[in-house]
């Protein structure tokens, strides 16, 4: 799909621009045992101020015309990595490829020592349209099988990443980047997902050809993605001007 994205400041989400889609990591609720898909976005932010985000579910472009839109759903969004290159996570999304407006936003610096006390209010924000769809290969969650959705084989990606999949048992507790032999980079793990999925952060990875991505569990299973391309040139975000007015996306939920 046609990504639409409004980027104010330094605030911009690198995850999703090249592909239009994110991929949803099928889980069933260990409360409910209902099937949802979980989801991220990540990006970088130019500070350390608070982050907040949402999913609100598009259905324009699916209602009959002439009948009264359904209410929004909005799908509010959990940091679970802060700072620089931040990660937000969205859980119990429905299943199947969906439509989503992105909604971010970073609260303003504290006001100066002795003025009066204000809560800080948003002064960066974005909206993007996006696609949450499912994996392209089947995934067991009966098996509890170790699985990469992303990186996949044969790709570019960033420097800056978050690779993630469907967990399995025992869960995953180590990802790295290797050139032949090499280990050029080991991920940090990223806590917060829903039981059955593992998330890594990999940060200025190198620029070069060749990689291989590969996770690895407590019990020494592992599974690999190769051929992997880090390109920093192919990560800038399409900035595009402020939507004129009357057009862009919907006003973000109260």
């Amino acid at each position: 799909m046609v990504i639409v994205a409004w980027h104010r400041n330094r605030l911009k989400v690198t995850s999703v621009e090249h592909y239009g889609t994110v991929l949803g990591v099928p889980y069933t609720d260990s409360d409910t045992g209902e099937k949802h898909y979980f989801a991220s976005v990540s990006g970088r932010a130019s500070g350390m101020n608070e982050l907040v985000a949402c999913l609100v579910l598009d259905e324009v472009a699916s209602h009959t015309p002439g009948s009264p839109l359904p209410p929004s759903k909005v799908y509010s969004g959990k940091v679970l990595r802060s700072g620089m290159h931040w990660i937000i996570g969205f859980r119990k999304l429905p299943p199947g490829p969906k439509n989503y407006w992105l909604f971010v936003a970073q609260s303003g610096p504290p006001l100066p020592h002795g003025g009066p006390h204000k809560p800080s209010v948003p002064h960066r924000s974005l909206a993007m349209q996006i696609t949450v769809s499912g994996p392209q290969t089947v995934v067991s969650e009966e098996v509890k099988d170790l699985a990469i959705l992303f990186p996949p084989s044969d790709e570019t990606i960033c420097p800056t990443f978050t690779s993630y999949g469907p967990d399995s048992d025992p869960p995953a507790n180590s990802a790295k980047m290797k050139l032949g032999t090499t280990d050029v980079q080991s991920g940090l793990q990223v806590l917060g997902p829903p039981p059955g999925v593992w998330m890594f952060q990999f940060a200025n990875v190198p620029d070069n050809i060749g990689y291989k991505f590969v996770v690895t569990n407590g019990m020494g299973a592992t599974k690999q993605s190769t051929n992997i391309t880090v390109d920093s040139e192919a990560c800038v975000p399409p900035l595009a001007p402020d939507p004129p007015g009357g057009g862009g996306p919907p006003p973000p939920p109260p």
